[in-house]
């Protein structure tokens, strides 16, 4: 046998030249087996699935912060939470025991509008700049109600159902008393 030859089953010989050819071209043939082409990495990125099982789901931008979070909340119920390029939240859907909330907030996360749902009725409020309720409407087993607020948050008139089933206004001053009432007082 001649030196750098080597000698296979089928007798053919390969010079070590040619392992210099067909051992890297395995190599890449492995490799791309493997690894998989571009193309095939891009389709396999586009899947369908038809059920995501998840504990917690969370978003980030191309600078780290976190834009989304799908997950449950401390009680264990559903909740979906949306924040702003600098990471501050902007909006929040969740659930508990009781019912729901729709909650968003202004750019810096103060509460800007709220909508709940709960056993006892439902409701949806408004907020000034300073986060402090300017307005409430209230829909309970009672009747409903709507509440308008001064800028401190003291509820100053107050439209709604009295306790006997009337309708009714009451003008509060901004000490939180109701002097006025106008509506029947049976």
């Amino acid at each position: 046998m001649e030196a750098g030859m080597i000698k296979n089953k089928g007798g053919r010989r390969m010079s070590k030249y040619e392992r210099f050819f067909i051992y890297p071209l395995l190599i890449l043939v492995l490799a791309y087996g493997f690894l998989g082409n571009p193309s095939m990495q891009a389709s396999q990125e586009t899947a369908v699935f038809n059920r995501i099982e998840a504990k917690e789901i969370e978003l980030k931008n191309d600078d780290g912060i976190t834009v989304m979070i799908l997950g449950p909340s401390s009680e264990g119920s559903g909740g979906l939470a949306t924040y702003n390029k600098q990471g501050v939240l902007g909006a929040s859907i969740s659930t508990d025991n009781e019912g729901g909330i729709i909650a968003i907030l202004d750019k810096e996360g103060d509460p800007g509008i709220s909508i709940q749902s709960s056993v006892v009725g439902s409701g949806i409020s408004s907020y000034n700049k300073d986060g402090t309720m300017g307005i409430l409407i209230v829909s309970l087993d009672t009747g409903g109600m709507i509440s308008t607020r001064n800028g401190i948050g003291q509820e100053v008139v107050h439209i709604g159902t009295t306790d006997t089933g009337h309708g009714g206004i009451w003008v509060g001053d901004r000490y939180g008393e109701f002097p006025a009432f106008y509506g029947p007082r049976r």
